[in-house]
């Protein structure tokens, strides 16, 4: 029987960087080419405008297919496979779409929660606008030392898991 062990934060931190830098790569990929296509027609998109935020769900989308498409596949995104971290339901069973869709909406969720609360309710810059995103990604994580089975906030609220491969 495969054990249900968390891994480590740091091996969770190293995975969702890897994960963050592959899927925001492939989003700003898709990003760039739409951006481009308008100042190829010599037209900008100005930023608070529908379609600059329709760009900005078009990359969250973008996020949301690397995730689910390895998860479903492998059982593992690209970060997790490297760190050996695989993901599954609180029993260890694979994960459903559904899981992975609110598994997902959870923390980006979370993390545009920090930001808005800097930017639009504290007018703070971007920078730190972004540096209130990722204290609320950090509660998100430490969430886990006070679950007993070592859960995060979202993985609470998708009910599921990170599960530490090398045991």
């Amino acid at each position: 029987m495969q054990s249900l062990m968390a891994p480590p934060l740091y091996r969770r931190l190293l995975g969702m960087l890897y994960d963050f830098l592959i899927g925001g790569t492939m989003a700003s990929i898709v990003a760039a080419i739409i951006i481009g296509i308008f100042f190829a027609r010599g037209k900008g998109i100005p930023a608070d405008t529908p379609l600059a935020y329709s760009i900005f769900a078009l990359e969250l989308f973008v996020g949301f297919f690397y995730f689910q498409w390895f998860i479903l596949h492998q059982g593992q995104s690209l970060g997790m496979s490297v760190w050996k971290i695989q993901i599954g339901d609180l029993r260890g069973n694979r994960v459903s779409y559904s899981q992975i869709a609110i598994r997902y909406l959870a923390l980006v969720i979370l993390v545009l929660a920090g930001f808005l609360l800097g930017y639009k309710i504290l007018s703070l810059s971007g920078t730190a606008s972004l540096g209130i995103a990722m204290l609320f990604l950090l509660v998100d994580l430490l969430w886990s030392f006070t679950n007993p089975q070592r859960l995060a906030l979202h993985e609470v609220i998708s009910q599921t898991r990170l599960i530490d491969a090398r045991l």
